[in-house]
């Protein structure tokens, strides 16, 4: 029989210590045949479903395990009420539910995704053992297959730990021991560092759950590693990568170090190996706290390039080796990407290129290693694009779109080769527009060419979501060629039909915010596409929509950076339409409510360069707002604001031209609120218009005449004009 809603609050202490657990009202029987041996059922069992004909979802949400909120019971069993005991034991050391949240939506969700924080992280400055720790995380882990197998191994590892007091306090001892040898590791002297060992390693084997211990250990291989230089790594190295990414999981790799530790004497290439594992496990754990904790990010990536480096020093023979530290190195790339470190992506990049270059050059037909090399290159070209050497990147993409082809040509029935091939048509296409004429026919061919793709894997019945993703891509990009064209029937189109991507996606994964956030900035293209057509009414309808689901977004999350700037820009784009309608307090009260999420956030991180973005474009929405209600002086100071905080950003980025662009418009914007009527505010304007004009032909002489500066030469010479005739 299962419980199904196992929690502290169901279970009871009777006055002679005797436990009982109540509220068996969920409660399921789990084979059905055990019940049919004989002619007496077990009491009561006649009003107890059986699994898998019970309700479901079914539980409390705040520990329910992932399978209960599935439409059926199928894959309930005792596997569930273990995850329950987990869930209760972390209560017991954190204070706190495994999901719990702000609201029962929210640990819903959390419920489904299996999301559960680290004990350390949740129990704040409670002190908890790390056997106890151990014991729940496994019990909480989303795959059944993964947690205890019985309820009786979970009993036997509690009552592990209540033995095992005197093996811990020996434990300890030896680690205060090794701790006094050492000192400061990295100052210590390898006699030292060789002398602790001993001690550190009876510590760990005293009490495994000793991570004072561990990560001293784990300190002083890697130091010992970077004084010896040695060429054949032992496994304590692998003790480095394993401390590395416990702190970043909070524990969560730690069941691989047992599995690495009988590993006593390896090889150079089988040390690699099993970096390149971690090292890939490390990139997937940090990728989703890359929009929450960049700082800590940043500084975990840098020891991961201290140890990964020392794992790397000489060329790699092993082929599988090779392939894994290319793939690791790309991961590592794409997380300084997001953290916004390019310049050190660019040189794992670097590195990885090397690889794929030495192996392609032995093996020239590898298909395996020309995916690779098509990858790579791509990435090369967005770094190129993203530091505006724009000539290498249109290099590297024409280049990683070649190889891509080359591999749908080989093997035309591979969905992968298909798929990174449809892709890069869409990427180039999208980077060719720029110039010209010739370019916008490129696009539509490679458009076309990457439809015709994707609607040949869809007339093969073959359903993967990268399909809906790439199509995504393409009509969001077209749509944005289209409305940029003058085109907004046809750019309405484009972007409907990313929205339906979009939802077929959430339809087949309701709880990835991935497709929900891709589903709000759909809508967001959508509505202002829809303003120029259908009008503002129709277009703050479908904006409203994207802004609710954006509050719903970070509610799950209120922590995550990317969905908070998913949020600000539908309110930055819902707030604008509404003082397009003259709903001015609604306006205010919606740009309000994205500075205060922008400000916030910059706070504490104050190089988001989303949010940096976000605050001046509401800065000029707000202003635009205060002109329509003719109140000059607010809007002045945001405008001022604008200019400030522009020529601050280009102190910081001084080769980011887009500040240039925004200061001359932040400029003229200022001279927009001050009265012609009034000489000396009259001449202050005409002095602002004249150094927005210089800007902007500094920008010219440059980078030659753009749309953009044509814009701003417009607006300039039509204020002049109106002030010099007030005159």
């Amino acid at each position: 029989m299962i419980h199904r809603d196992l929690k502290p609050g169901q279970v009871m202490v009777g006055e002679f210590g005797e436990v009982l657990l109540m509220d068996w009202g969920l409660a399921a029987l789990y084979d059905a045949d055990l019940f049919t041996i004989t002619d007496t059922p077990l009491p009561g069992s006649a009003n107890i479903p059986i699994l898998p004909e019970a309700s479901n979802p079914a539980g409390t949400a705040a520990y329910m395990a992932p399978e209960q909120t599935l439409k059926h019971a199928e894959g309930v069993g005792p596997w569930t009420d273990i995850y329950l005991l987990g869930g209760t034991l972390y209560q017991l050391l954190t204070g706190y539910p495994p999901h719990a949240a702000r609201t029962s939506q929210a640990s819903y969700y959390h419920a489904c995704e299996g999301i559960v924080k680290p004990v350390g992280e949740r129990a704040g400055s409670r002190e908890f053992p790390a056997e106890l720790e151990e014991i729940a995380r496994r019990a909480l882990r989303t795959d059944p297959a993964d947690r205890q197998p019985s309820a009786m191994e979970f009993v036997n590892a509690l009552q592990e730990y209540l033995s095992g007091n005197r093996k811990r306090r020996e434990s300890i001892r030896l680690c205060e021991e090794a701790g006094k040898l050492i000192g400061e590791v990295k100052s210590a002297s390898q006699e030292r560092l060789l002398r602790s060992l001993a001690p550190l390693d009876e510590s760990i084997s005293q009490w495994s759950g000793n991570e004072e211990a561990k990560r001293l250990s784990g300190e002083v291989h890697v130091r010992l590693a970077s004084i010896r230089k040695r060429r054949v790594f032992k496994r304590r190295i692998i003790a480095g990568v394993l401390l590395l990414a416990f702190v970043v999981s909070g524990g969560w790799y730690l069941f691989e170090s047992d599995r690495l530790r009988k590993k006593a004497e390896t090889s150079r290439d089988q040390a690699l190996r099993a970096a390149n594992v971690m090292v890939l496990d490390l990139a997937r754990s940090l990728r989703p706290l890359a929009g929450t904790k960049a700082n800590d990010v940043q500084s975990i990536l840098s020891r991961a390039n201290e140890i990964f480096d020392e794992l790397s020093v000489e060329q790699v023979e092993d082929e599988e080796v090779a392939l894994g530290r290319a793939r690791a190195l790309e991961s590592l790339a794409d997380i300084y990407f997001t953290v916004g470190l390019s310049d050190v992506a660019h040189d794992r990049l670097v590195e990885a290129v090397r690889i794929q270059e030495a192996w392609r050059e032995r093996k020239p037909d590898s298909l395996v290693w020309l995916s690779v090399s098509a990858h790579l290159t791509r990435r090369m070209g967005d770094y190129y694009v993203n530091d505006r050497q724009y000539e290498l990147g249109m290099k590297n993409h024409a280049d990683a779109l070649q190889m891509s082809e080359e591999l749908h040509k080989a093997e035309p029935e591979n969905i992968d080769y298909a798929l990174l091939f449809a892709d890069h048509l869409v990427g180039s296409a999208s980077s060719v527009i720029g110039v010209g004429n010739g370019g916008h026919q490129s696009s539509r061919d490679y458009y076309g060419e990457a439809f015709a793709i994707l609607d040949d894997l869809d007339h093969r019945k073959i359903w993967d979501r990268r399909i809906l993703m790439v199509r995504a891509r393409a009509y969001g990009q077209l749509g944005n060629i289209a409305y940029f064209g003058g085109d907004a029937d046809e750019a309405i189109k484009h972007f409907r039909k990313r929205v339906d991507a979009f939802q077929q996606l959430i339809e087949h994964e309701p709880n990835n915010t991935d497709w929900i956030s891709g589903y709000i900035a759909a809508m967001n293209q959508l509505g202002m596409a829809l303003l120029s057509t259908e009008g503002p009414e129709s277009s703050s309808k479908v904006l409203a929509e994207s802004a609710a689901m954006g509050r719903d977004l970070v509610r799950m999350d209120v922590e995550n950076a990317l969905f908070k700037a998913q949020l600000v820009e539908a309110l930055k784009q819902y707030g604008y339409v509404l003082s397009v309608r003259n709903n001015l307090v609604e306006a205010f009260e919606v740009f309000d409510e994205g500075l205060r999420i922008t400000e916030d956030h910059l706070a504490y991180d104050p190089g988001n360069i989303r949010f940096i973005e976000h605050l001046w474009f509401l800065l000029g929405y707000s202003g635009e707002a205060e002109l329509r209600r003719d109140d000059l002086m607010a809007a002045r100071t945001h405008f001022q604001r604008g200019v400030d905080f522009a020529q601050e950003q280009l102190r910081l980025r001084p080769t980011d031209i887009s500040w240039e662009y925004r200061i001359a418009d932040a400029k003229f914007s200022v001279a927009k609120t001050l009265d012609p009527k009034v000489e000396a505010e009259r001449v202050q304007a005409l002095e602002l218009l004249q150094e927005a004009e210089v800007l902007a032909k500094g920008l010219q002489d440059k980078f030659g005449l753009t749309t953009q500066q044509k814009f701003i030469y417009n607006k300039i010479d039509e204020l002049r004009a109106k002030l010099i005739e007030s005159e």
